[in-house]
């Protein structure tokens, strides 16, 4: 008989494959601390399957191997390894089962909380005399110190230090010292079977008394009377032998081998009548023949990452590292050891389906099975038999096997009531439960849960053994189908889930937690407690009443100050405020990411109308506006995730709302982001990333007073991302209370009553509440790990990039006097103090508020020059930039040239550093508009980091210029590599107020007589600043005109061009008339160099108003004497006919043949300060009109109209004429002018 007295005979999670499972107990040795264990016993429980492949390295055959069929290729040996608690309960089964005792025990010490480590190795060999059947014993220390690995260690053969280094080489490490450990384990197992002999066989165990079997039959006992005492013990002996050896082939990962001890021990138990063996050599003849087919069809999985083979996991780390320091709180272990079986998967059960008639023979040996224990009445070992092959069956068929498997948990509910032992019937009730979830029955299986706890508190049971009970209610079921997903018997503290109750039943689900918060009160849980009631107030604020919310927070802040210091640290979601995912905000478009060869993406066209409503009314007028939201949504999910910039602030909108009836204060809320890596980086590179020694995420914390009943608020949370890569927005660390902190994740939006109309008729497998659940899943921005999953909650890093911040000043630079007053022209002061407009962005790449644009007070005609400053606001040197010019008006109206070619030869520029090229900006004429007018254009700047502009600077691209030719050159460079540059857009906007200036009254020409060598003279003093040689650029060569047939021999005739104008503006005005410049840069650099003056005339012509001051609304007429290069057309040698008189032959000079009459010709500018205007539509003229015509528009492109602002007379302070008249140097040009012999007639020029 068993010596401890029986407290329970059934044991949970048992399944067909139990039996081939070795228990080995982890030990904790020395003071480590509950953090340290769990991280280094996650190293070893991820081995719960060694491949014998790799074990036959490390196996030593001392002698004949007593197994035939070994598998030394295909086979596994599987381990199920418990804590210390659970393995010292009695299983008074043993005997019966030899895979309920433990062969193996692993110690874990961590060496820097240990000081004695022999005094500690010794504690553990004494600890380990509490488990007498294990074979095998190791003790794994880690982390040890330079003094302790030089300690002696003689006499401690089983003791193993692992050597120091990350958690990846530890983890190759345990999977090498696992190897070992295992083939010692199947040395020892080899050892037993040579050694196994009848003596060893106990007749009087736990299964042949009368109280667990009950009294034999009289039919039975005649049949015994057929052989002597001794010889039916013998018999028996030597079944229970074949069947005690079949166990251990099972342990050892020979199946074929236990196949044939389980048969002999089936023929001897069915002579001997020994019903109960005869029974378990059945089932584990079924388990054998189940193992046998999955190893011959490959359904256990192969490790690819194992360091045994592939030799560069040694090098490099695994696929799925376990958590490291930063991440560890000691609550719960990684995915791996979730589970302590290695049975399942879908290529497992996928396998097994496949087997021809396995499914029959299984069934068949546990009817037989059944059958024999009812002989005996054995009410335990059958609801063992029927709960291995509900989960078999479930395995095998899932949601297809629910009806079968419910009938099963019918009977075993029955059964139940007969059962002698309390534990036996209330593990009945939870393992059925599980079981029933295992086929999708989520409802059935609550409702079994609820009264196993009911059945608990009336046996009188623990709170922790109810609670624990409870918990379960709560919690999901396992899947069959999952080898991770078995309840897991380490997690020590694991948060307080509800994904076990359907969502359609949440008065249900608020009972449950109602329970489990009472009986974790009795049994002093305070984790359970805050979970619990965090859960009421979280998820079922509607349903309870303000004075229980109340209740529910004095609860949370009792366990709050009553919790231990690590368990605070909450993994899982709390208390109000639930949070709702919004979007990520994309960076300002100054600052977003551009990707130079595709460009910039347009918005697509949103103009939708409405359409015919598909409801009870005939037309829906907001279908447009719901099918422009879900568009826009579906190109945004299309386009990408939004991408972030490596190391600066970004945002991400939430919504945050608080459903109870009770305040709450949050101290600190952080967002939280998991980092998936780069995925253009190698394996090696990317898994080094992730480790724990850097960190991906930076978040910014707030702190937040939620009022009772809030309805959901939009804020913005903030983070900086600090690599590289791939970011998933998972939720928000709250801390509250106190200093508990939580993960909040995303919360679902409520389901409409459409969706609760539309789910609740659903069937699918998973039921209706299931339905509703998945429902409420689909919504976006829902919560858990569906939403981090969604598109939406990703965005992606980019490296960093440079910001630079764009500024225009005057010429001379700022704080030299330049900058006008505000009352005055050119560069007017910003409303507020700071910089100068464009992109603004501190040197950590935060952002600051954006200026506005730039305002400049011009004059029509008028040409500013000043400079553009480029500031690197960044900590990312500059390499490559491009400038050009947005214009959002007509040239003729606004242009601005800036120097492309200046601003690439400064480049690489420095972080922090400033660079500057010059800028002119043109303002157009209009002559018949008198009002002020207002036009706009943008700066634009391309640039990308030094890194990132070799590609660019190898395909020759310009720093472009106005009109965009350094961006087309550019994309063709970049187009060469055909590469993708990641660089920035920044743009400064450019007002300018123009204000009128001159308008052109008249235009007249006359005669004027001068002296031979003063008409020379004058001619050269014309020539001399805009002549063949000056700014004007060359003129044609001259061949003579009428005006030579009739000049005297002293004196000669010359043709002076006389122009009328008046200021419309308020502004004192110079004015006269000069050859014309080639565009606005060569004025600027004229009007610096101060070469711009008035004509110099002749002695004899002194008077002729060559410069003019016109103060506003005045009226003024300039002269200029014309030579032979202005009036020459260049293909005649004296056309038309002469006059009689002086003034005929200058109007015949000036036009450029014979004759009278009125001439009207386009007047413009032969540069591109503004382009001239399109030719007006005129009836088909004379030859001699024709003529006339090329001459007047060679005079148009040969002289201009020049003013500027009389400083004196306008009163501008602080600034002197001289100081002033090269920034204020203006230019005006006329489209038509009036030709007139002899007298002047006026004509308003058009």
């Amino acid at each position: 008989m068993a010596s401890h007295p029986v407290t329970k005979t059934i044991e949970p999670a048992l399944t067909v494959f139990s039996g081939a499972e070795i228990r080995v107990v982890l030990l904790p040795v020395g003071e480590a601390p509950e953090a340290a264990f769990q991280r280094y016993a996650s190293l070893i429980v991820q081995h719960r399957q060694v491949e014998l492949n790799n074990v036959r390295s490390f196996y030593k055959e001392a002698q004949k191997s007593p197994f035939k069929f070994f598998p030394w290729k295909t086979g596994n040996m599987h381990f199920k390894f418990l804590p210390e608690e659970l393995a010292l309960q009695p299983s008074p089964l043993a005997p019966l089962h030899n895979h309920r005792r433990v062969l193996g025990v692993i110690g874990v010490m961590h060496c820097p909380n240990v000081e004695d480590v022999s005094k500690a190795y010794a504690q553990f060999e004494q600890r380990c005399k509490a488990f007498p059947d294990a074979f095998t014993v190791r003790c794994f220390a880690f982390e040890p110190s330079d003094e302790q690995i030089q300690e002696d260690r003689k006499g401690q053969r089983n003791f193993i230090m692992f050597p120091p280094g990350d958690t990846e080489q530890l983890d190759n490490h345990a999977e090498v010292v696992m190897h070992d450990f295992a083939a010692c384990l199947l040395a020892e197992l080899e050892r037993w079977m040579l050694n196994a002999s009848p003596a060893m066989v106990d007749l009087s165990t736990l299964v042949d008394s009368p109280e667990f079997a009950g009294a034999s039959g009289a039919l039975e006992a005649v049949q015994t009377r057929l052989y002597s005492d001794e010889e039916l013990k013998t018999k028996k002996r030597y079944g229970r032998l074949q069947k005690a050896m079949g166990d251990h082939c099972l342990l050892a990962g020979s199946p074929l081998d236990a196949q044939d001890h389980y048969s002999t021990a089936v023929e001897l138990g069915r002579t001997t009548q020994d019903w109960i063996y005869l029974a378990a050599a059945l089932e584990g003849y079924a388990a054998a023949k189940i193992l046998a087919a999955a190893i011959a069809h490959g359904a256990f999985a192969i490790n690819q990452s194992s360091v045994f083979n592939d030799e560069e996991q040694w090098r490099t780390p695994r696929k799925s590292p376990v958590a490291d320091d930063a991440k560890s709180d000691g609550s719960q272990l990684s995915e791996a050891s979730r589970s302590s079986s290695a049975f399942g998967g879908a290529q497992f059960w996928a396998a097994l389906r496949g087997v021809d008639k396995l499914e029959a023979e299984v069934r068949s040996l546990f009817a037989d099975s059944k059958a024999t224990l009812r002989r005996r009445g054995a009410q335990p070992l059958l609801v063992e038999s029927d709960l291995k092959l509900a989960r078999f069956l479930a395995g095998l068929h899932g949601g297809l096997a629910r009806r079968e498997v419910s009938e099963i948990v019918s009977g075993l509910q029955l059964a139940a009531e007969v059962l002698p032992l309390p534990e036996d019937r209330l593990l009945t009730f939870v393992e059925g439960a599980q079981v029933l979830g295992l086929v999708g029955s989520a409802r059935k299986r609550v409702l079994l849960l609820w009264q196993a706890v009911e059945l608990s508190k009336f046996l009188g049971f623990p709170n922790t053994r109810t609670l624990d009970v409870a918990r379960k209610a709560l919690e999901p079921p396992d899947d069959p189908r999952d080898p991770e997903s078995e309840a897991d018997v380490w997690a020590k503290g694991r948060p307080l889930v509800q994904g076990g109750a359907p969502r359609s039943w949440p008065q249900v689900r608020a009972g449950c937690l109602e329970a489990v918060l009472g009986l974790a009160i009795y049994a002093k849980h305070h984790t359970d407690v805050w979970d619990a009631a965090a859960a009421l107030l979280r998820d079922h604020a509607s349903e309870l009443s303000a004075h229980r919310m109340q209740s529910l927070l004095e609860n949370l802040l009792a366990a709050a100050s009553q919790m231990a210091t690590p368990d605070k640290n909450r993994p899982g979601p709390g208390p109000p405020p639930l949070l709702f995912f919004l979007a990520p905000r994309p960076p300002p478009l100054p600052q977003r990411p551009v990707q130079f060869t595709i460009g910039l993406r347009q918005p697509g066209n949103g103009a939708l109308t409405g359409r015919p409503g598909s409801g009870p009314f005939l037309y829906d007028p907001f279908s447009a506006k719901r099918e422009q939201a879900a568009a826009a949504k579906s190109q945004a999910v299309a386009a990408g995730p939004v991408q972030w910039v490596c190391g600066e602030v970004a945002g991400v909108e939430v919504e945050v709302s608080n459903p109870a009836a009770v305040g709450m204060r949050i101290d600190k809320m952080t967002l939280e982001a998991a980092y998936l890596g780069d995925a253009s980086m190698a394996p090696k590179e990317y898994m080094t990333i992730t480790s724990s020694t850097q960190v991906a995420w930076k978040p910014k914390p707030v702190s937040l007073n939620i009022p009772a009943n809030t309805k959901p608020v939009r804020i913005v949370l903030e983070g900086t991302p600090l690599l590289k890569g791939m970011l998933v927005l998972t939720g928000c660390r709250l801390t509250a209370f106190g200093g508990v902190s939580w993960f909040q994740p995303w919360s679902h939006h409520p389901p409409s009553i459409a969706q609760q109309l539309a789910y609740s008729t659903r069937r699918d497998g998973a039921g209706a509440g299931e339905g509703l659940a998945a429902a409420g899943a689909g919504v976006p921005g829902a919560g858990g790990s569906d939403a981090a999953a969604a598109p939406e909650a990703r965005v992606s890093v980019v490296e960093p990039l440079p910001l630079v911040q764009l500024s225009l000043q005057p010429a001379e630079g700022p704080g030299s006097g330049r900058e006008e007053a505000g009352e005055g022209l050119g560069l007017l002061p910003l409303p507020s103090s700071g910089g100068g407009g464009g992109t603004a962005g501190g040197a950590d790449g935060g952002l600051a508020a954006p200026a506005g644009p730039r305002a400049l007070r011009l004059l029509q005609g008028q040409v500013y020059a000043g400079r553009l400053t480029i500031t690197n606001c960044s900590k990312v040197p500059l390499g490559w930039a491009s400038v050009n010019v947005r214009h959002k008006e007509a040239r003729s109206r606004l242009a601005i040239a800036v120097d492309g070619a200046a601003l690439l030869a400064q480049m690489p520029l420095a972080a922090g550093q400033s660079c500057s090229v010059p800028v002119t900006v043109s303002a157009g004429v209009r002559a018949t508009h008198a009002a002020e007018e207002l036009f706009s254009a943008d700066i634009c700047l391309e640039c990308v980091s030094q890194d990132a502009a070799g590609p660019l600077l190898q395909g020759n691209g310009s720093g472009g210029g106005d009109g965009g030719s350094g961006s087309s050159s550019k994309t063709a460079g970049a187009a060469g590599t055909a590469q993708t540059v990641l660089g920035r857009h920044a743009v400064l906007p450019v007002q300018a107020h123009v204000q009128p200036s001159l308008q052109v009254v008249q235009v007249g020409f006359r005669d004027l007589w001068l002296p031979a060598k003063q008409a020379a003279g004058g001619t050269a003093a014309a020539a001399g600043p805009g002549g063949a040689g000056g700014i004007g650029g060359s003129r044609g060569s001259s061949s003579g005109g009428g005006s030579s047939s009739s000049s005297s021999s002293t004196f000669e005739r010359r043709c002076v061009m006389e122009v009328a104008v008046s200021n419309r503006g308020r502004w004192p005005l110079q004015v006269w008339l000069g050859p014309a410049v080639a565009d606005a840069t060569q004025l600027v650099a004229a009007a610096a160099g101060d070469t711009l003056l008035p004509q110099a005339v002749p002695p004899a012509a002194a008077g002729l108003p060559t410069l003019g001051s016109l103060p506003p609304g005045r009226r003024c007429t300039v002269a200029y004497i014309l030579d032979a290069s202005h009036t020459d057309t260049g293909s005649s040698s004296g056309g038309g006919s002469s006059s009689g008189d002086a003034s005929g032959s200058a109007s015949g000079a000036a036009a450029g043949g014979g004759g009278s009459g009125a001439l009207s010709a386009p007047f413009g500018n032969s540069g591109s300060l503004l382009p001239p205007a399109p030719a007006p539509v005129r009836p088909g003229a004379s030859w001699e009109d024709q003529q006339r015509q090329a001459c007047a528009e060679r005079l148009s492109r040969s002289l201009t109209l020049f003013y500027r602002v009389d400083a004196e007379e306008a009163g501008l302070p602080g600034v002197s004429p001289a100081v002033c008249s090269p920034l204020l140097l203006l230019c005006c040009v006329f489209r038509r002018s009036t030709a007139v012999p002899y007298q002047v007639q006026q004509r308003r020029a058009s």
